[in-house]
This record gives structure tokens, C-alpha cells and sequence, in this order.
């Protein structure tokens, strides 16, 4: 792991707690552990990556809101519920909503250690996507002002004739723009530039929107 882990047990009985965090340990996890999941989930000082390990709330509308919360975070976390009760219209709502693992408990302590290596498998995969649309908009920030209004149009499916028309400039200024792009994204194909203004904006936008350190492309498209 590239940077550290940890594994956050909320509001689990004494018993419980003992089994987690023994397994999270096991998986090279660092352990914290917090006694209410409300105000867990609403706290913005916890900047590590983490696997999160709690009770599966009955209502179906607070384990979606805890979910949405826990999202807001400053680093991504997998969340895996545990379930005393097989209710499961509640274990799908939660999974669809965003929980990485509902474990039936104690009947499914057995399948604890394969579900907290998968979660911490998830949360470095996560990790490893913040770090892509890091890039990506590092990349992108590279582009002079003239560079990203032909970018913005090219986005738009404009060709260079009607890039130059609509921007005022010669069509060799936006050829020569045009190159100047693909050398300073270090893309091969406009197919791989489509995709990295996709990724920078799709994960900015809906899973890293409250990352305040990385703001969002600018690259609104061109009507």
C-alpha cells in the first residue's frame, strides 16, 4: 500500500470489535476505532484511506444517507456492514448505495478475513483512480488559454476549419495548437485525450467533488 490504511470499526460491541479488528490488523491494517457511525460520517479530518466495519443500520434510508456522507470524505473508504438480521430488501438498498460487502453476523465471521483483504483491494484501487485524475488534471493544467479553447471546441466534434472560424484564427494556428496539445498531454490519439478529459471530469465531478485541493477541469464543452 502506497499510503497508509486504516481500518475504522464504528459502533461495534465489545465482542465484535475484538474479531475486527484482529482481522484488520492480520491485513496490515491500521486500527481506529469510533462508537457512533453518524458523527464518524460527518467528520472532514480523516484524510487516510480506509476499510470501515459496522453494524448495517435497519433503516434503509439512514444507511443510504451514512453512505452519501461517508462519500464526502477527504480519502476513499470501503465500507463493509454487518448484518444481524437477514433483512434483504436493507442488504440490497445498501449495497446499491455505495457499501462494498454486507456479512451476515456472527453466521458469516468466517468470510471476515476474504472480505477485509478485498475491501483494502478496493480502497487501493480507489487511491490508485484519485492518483489517475491527479494526473490527469496536472496534465490538463499544462494548456495555455488559446490550447484549451481549441481544446474545448475539438471536444464538441468541431474540425479545425470550423475551429479556426469560430475562434477568429488561422486554420495553422489551430494545427499548431493541436500539436502542442497532444505533446503536453502525452497522448498518442485524440481517443486518449477524450478519455483523460472524461476521467479528470467524471471523478472530480461525482466521486472527488469535496477534494478542495484538486478543483475541476475547466474544459466545459463548446455549444
Amino acid at each position: 500500500m502506497n499510503e497508509k490504511t486504516v481500518g475504522f470499526g464504528v459502533g461495534l460491541d465489545q465482542q465484535t470489535e475484538a474479531v475486527v479488528e484482529r482481522t484488520c490488523r492480520q491485513a496490515g491494517l491500521e486500527w481506529t476505532r469510533h462508537s457512533n457511525l453518524d458523527t464518524f460520517a460527518l467528520r472532514d479530518d480523516l484524510a487516510s484511506a480506509g476499510v470501515l466495519v459496522a453494524p448495517l443500520p435497519e433503516q434503509v434510508e439512514v444507511a443510504r444517507l451514512l453512505l452519501e456522507r461517508l462519500g464526502r470524505r477527504h480519502a476513499p473508504t470501503t465500507v463493509v456492514f454487518l448484518a444481524e438480521r437477514l433483512d434483504l430488501r436493507t442488504i440490497v438498498e445498501a449495497l446499491r448505495a455505495g457499501a462494498d460487502e454486507v456479512l451476515q453476523w456472527p453466521a458469516e465471521t468466517d468470510r471476515l478475513e476474504a472480505t477485509i483483504a478485498r475491501a483494502v483491494e478496493a480502497s487501493n484501487l480507489k487511491l490508485e483512480r484519485v492518483a489517475e485524475c491527479r494526473q490527469a488534471q496536472e496534465k490538463l493544467d499544462r494548456l495555455s488559454v488559446g490550447e484549451r479553447e481549441v481544446l474545448e471546441l475539438m471536444l464538441s466534434g468541431k474540425v479545425n476549419k470550423l475551429v479556426a472560424a469560430r475562434l477568429g484564427i488561422a486554420l495553422r494556428t489551430v494545427e499548431n495548437r493541436r500539436k502542442q496539445i497532444f505533446t503536453k498531454l502525452g497522448t498518442r490519439g485524440f481517443a486518449e485525450i477524450v478519455r483523460m478529459v472524461q476521467d479528470a471530469d467524471h471523478l472530480l465531478r461525482n466521486e472527488l467533488s469535496h477534494l478542495p485541493e484538486y478543483p475541476r477541469p475547466h474544459l466545459d464543452r463548446a455549444s
